[in-house]
């Protein structure tokens, strides 16, 4: 059972900072800490939250009792401590942001004690903070919201119309949540386009609530067409102005429509009655045209702040795979090879060997049977690259199989970005 630490007042000026942050590297005296934090952890955006709403009593200081109780070390939340005391003394602020700090501190009331969680040791305290950056650690830690859980939370009007386009159509059957998991952002990149919009004949009112132009029977028919090709692919989130609105008369044309449209009135009906769908006709897989882009993946990539990796992924994604599939077996390579390398894999051993069926058990990967895949996925990727790179004539072209392996491979890329951030 872990420790019950002391809940105490403690006065500001009693608090340092912590030298050995996992956020930097090891600094010698605080005001390289201050330096650090402020340069790479905006803790000039934190000091603005804290004079506009003040400190959140919902996530606690803990603190490490040091020079015989007569001061302490933050164990967590060095953020927001650096900004109070800059807030207080605007003076210990680095060069470029004094000023910034002076003016917001200006007419502030200063906080001068601190309500705080005292354990008696980093160690006692570590499985707490743990919890807080360590990611979801199988259900143990705190897990980040999905783009439709922050949307929900937010209540912005960014994803807005993605989402309740997205709600109505698993209302009434036409995805499940599976399938919707990924897909606001190519829903709103759509969504947002007014020509779409207007084919499709959905929008929301003033007051949020979905309304139509059309009648339901039509509705439900072109968002089925729509949900169809976003599930499938032959939509995606990169396709752009021009595109979409191709897209949105390919949508108009749809045989069988009312020749009549009113006046927006609320969506009715969504969940209500679930038709009954005509027998599917095969139909010929769509082809792949960009590695699959997964928002995972990105976001987490935007965290770890290595902008190489960042770089590689986006080319990755971007690039068209089937004129471009030598180039691109290339870049998939090299992505492997700096991701494997920012998380200790030595020049003298492969990305293929470095992540071995022993390492994913050691990392928690929930393997089951798909340690045989991965490795084959890594074993193609390994020989892909070396290949194309190294031999006068051979190339890999496998387009299909390139982003296949790097579908595979998700949940090692993912693990693999986690550790990074948390060795920084």
């Amino acid at each position: 059972m872990a420790t019950e630490p002391v809940r105490k007042n403690v006065k500001l000026g009693q608090i340092y900072l912590k030298l050995n942050n996992p956020r930097f590297e090891p600094v010698k005296t605080e005001d390289e800490a201050i330096e650090v934090l402020c340069s790479e952890e905006n803790v000039l955006g934190m000091a603005k939250d804290i004079i506009a709403v003040g400190l959140s009593p919902i996530d606690p200081t803990v603190l490490i009792p040091i020079k015989r109780g007569k001061a302490y070390q933050v164990e967590e939340g060095n953020r927001r401590i650096c900004a109070l005391k800059l807030l207080v003394d605007p003076e210990r602020a680095p060069s470029k942001l004094k000023g910034k700090f002076r003016n917001l501190a200006k007419g502030w009331t200063k906080i001068k004690t601190i309500e705080a969680y005292i354990f008696k040791s980093p160690a006692q305290a570590k499985p707490w903070v743990d919890r807080l950056h360590l990611g979801a650690q199988g259900g143990a830690g705190r897990r980040t919201w999905n783009s439709d859980q922050k949307q929900r939370a937010s209540g912005g009007t960014k994803n807005k119309r993605a989402l309740a386009l997205l709600d109505y159509a698993e209302k009434s059957g036409l995805i499940d949540t599976k399938n919707r998991k990924r897909k606001l952002t190519t829903v709103t990149r759509f969504i947002t386009n007014p020509v779409f919009r207007d084919a499709l004949g959905f929008d929301l009112a003033d007051d949020g609530t979905p309304e139509t132009t059309r009648n339901e029977k039509d509705l439900e028919t072109l968002t089925e067409i729509f949900i169809e090709a976003l599930i499938s692919g032959e939509i995606g989130s990169r396709d752009n102005k021009k595109e979409i609105e191709v897209y949105a008369d390919t949508l108009r044309k749809t045989k069988g429509l009312s020749d009549t449209r009113s006046k927006a009135k609320p969506v009715k009906g969504a969940g209500k009655s679930k038709r009954k769908k005509p027998k599917p006709k095969p139909k010929k897989p769509s082809k792949i045209k960009k590695i699959d882009y997964d928002e995972d993946v990105f976001h987490a990539l935007e965290d770890l702040g290595v902008r190489k990796l960042s770089s590689f992924y986006h080319s990755l994604t971007t690039i068209e795979l089937e004129d471009h599939t030598p180039l691109i077996a290339v870049g998939a390579w090299s992505f492997l090879e700096t991701l494997s390398a920012c998380i200790g894999r030595n020049d003298k051993t492969s990305f293929g060997n470095f992540w071995s069926k022993q390492w994913m058990k050691t990392n928690n990967l929930p393997l089951g049977d798909k340690s045989k895949p991965i490795a084959a996925a890594l074993t193609r990727m390994q020989n892909a690259g070396n290949h194309t790179k190294h031999h006068e004539a051979a190339a890999t072209y496998d387009s299909k199989q390139l982003n296949n392996d790097m579908t595979v491979l998700l949940g090692v890329i993912l693990k693999s970005i986690d550790i990074a951030k948390n060795n920084n």
